[in-house]
């Protein structure tokens, strides 16, 4: 399963590695005029969404079947990484709030309540 894992990740980063180092040969000095039109930050930020989407929906799947002890915990702790999203946009990072999650978990796990 490690072998899929690292095909499905690596044959379209290559590809697409190698892609860009052909265009930037072939397009030479026009390389910055063309890259303007490609939007890329629009996508980032679409990529960004789904991508909030798919983590909301799985904590809403994970709660929906947890009992209620884990569920009220789950929503604490989500609650708090948004609060820290909102209260600090600049500094706040999926790293951190991931970090955020998994201490939560084991501060939790350590305490008795999960």
């Amino acid at each position: 399963t490690a072998a899929v894992y690292l095909a499905a990740y690596n044959i379209p980063a290559v590809w697409l590695r190698w892609r860009g180092l052909a265009l930037g040969y072939a397009w030479r000095e026009q390389l910055p005029v063309k890259l303007k039109t490609f939007e890329i930050q629009a996508w980032v930020r679409r990529v960004r969404l789904a991508g909030t989407v798919l983590a909301l929906g799985g904590f809403l799947l994970l709660a929906a079947s947890a009992e209620p002890s884990l569920r009220l915990f789950g929503a604490l702790t989500f609650g708090f990484c948004w609060a820290a999203y909102l209260v600090l946009p600049g500094q706040t990072t999926a790293l951190r709030l991931y970090g955020l999650g998994c201490a939560a978990g084991l501060f939790g796990a350590a305490a008795g309540w999960l």
